[in-house]
């Protein structure tokens, strides 16, 4: 909102009603302009099929708390042509303006990136230092995919790059003592130092994710 976007809040909720009390607080914590609709009882429903591939005569419906992570698919859908763009993720997790912009800026290096492969002759996109590796040497597909796994300076072409988005790491940020893991085993991890940040390399910026305003 401090940028100027306009954002509005769209509440999925597994449960049958959203208290007004309940409402009022989240009404309350955000800011004037920031829209809010809740979609009470969102929680879908599904035959349990066990080992059947139809529903048994006269089997009722079940609720499918499993589903209840997909169901924005269709607040997206209503909305698709009303915003330029969504952010859907579960109640415990923290999304700030700099993770959008993060996408968004990725979204367009990918953008020039394919745009350079179709310019140039051979309709691929070249990293310095290409290794040329030959494919005798390659680690095997472990996912039935056409190349293997160990591939991370090839060429890239044009086709491929449509079909490339950037994505998000979830992190769990469990605090400094970790009190309220009680005596489960990640209560003392084993890597427990913070991850640098790899200014050089870019391979992940935890200043994303893991900085505390």
């Amino acid at each position: 909102v401090e940028r100027g976007w306009h954002v509005d809040l769209y509440l999925l909720c597994g449960y049958e009603e959203l208290l007004p009390e309940r409402r009022q607080l989240i009404r309350d914590i955000l800011p004037d302009s920031v829209g809010l609709e809740v979609w009470d009882d969102a929680m879908p429903y599904y035959y349990s099929k066990g080992n059947a591939v139809k529903p048994k005569e006269g089997q009722s419906l079940d609720v499918a708390s499993h589903g209840l992570s997909r169901q924005h698919r269709y607040v997206v859908r209503d909305k698709l042509l009303q915003y330029d763009f969504f952010a859907c993720f579960e109640d415990d997790m923290r999304i700030t303006a700099d993770h959008v912009l993060n996408f968004l800026e990725m979204s367009a290096g990918i953008e020039r990136v394919r745009l350079k492969a179709e310019q140039s002759v051979d309709g691929l996109v070249h990293v310095e230092g290409e290794s040329h590796r030959d494919p005798s040497t390659r680690g095997k597909s472990m996912d039935k995919a056409e190349v293997g796994n160990d591939i991370v300076d090839d060429a890239i072409s044009a086709e491929f790059l449509k079909r490339v988005i950037p994505g998000f790491l979830r992190v769990e940020v469990l605090g400094e003592d970790n009190t309220y893991l009680g005596k489960q085993k990640l209560n003392k991890p084993k890597y427990s130092a913070e991850v640098p940040i790899d200014a050089d390399g870019a391979k992940m910026d935890p200043t994303y994710c893991c900085k505390e305003e």
